[in-house]
């Protein structure tokens, strides 16, 4: 989906220069689109991790879940809000599993179905990158 691509890279931008810069606007900014994206996945991934005409709605339903706890986990991490570990550690470890349990999944199937698991294999992997950033970030 291109809207969440978009959002995605942007978010990505704006993680990149949160990590370097402070300031009014690039944290509000920063926090309105990571938002977005945790809705987009919690609401949406039922639509966004489809492939072709193939949807596993378990898997798509629960990553959607995990992603959204990993990016409302980093808001809070990066914000220097309460209660970030809780966000962070639930979210790697939940994701962790989740892509384990894909990584099976991906090599006990063929076609269509490999390519969905292969597509959110990717995700998982993205956003396990970002929880081991923000685990030796160290708020200024």
């Amino acid at each position: 989906m291109k809207v969440e691509r978009i959002i995605f890279i942007v978010s990505i931008v704006l993680f990149l220069i949160k990590l370097n810069f402070t300031g009014k606007i690039i944290n509000n900014l920063f926090v309105i689109y990571f938002s977005i994206l945790s809705l987009i996945y919690l609401f949406g991934s039922n639509f966004i991790l489809r492939v072709k005409k193939y949807n596993n709605i378990f898997f798509s339903t629960l990553a959607g879940m995990i992603y959204s706890i990993v990016l409302i986990g980093t808001i809070f991490k990066l914000m220097n809000w309460d209660n970030f570990s809780i966000y962070t550690k639930t979210g790697s470890f939940l994701n962790l599993i989740l892509l384990l349990m894909l990584i099976i999944f991906y090599y006990k199937n063929e076609g269509e179905k490999k390519e969905y698991y292969k597509s959110i294999i990717k995700r998982s992997s993205i956003f396990m990158a970002l929880l081991i950033i923000l685990f030796f970030y160290k708020y200024r």
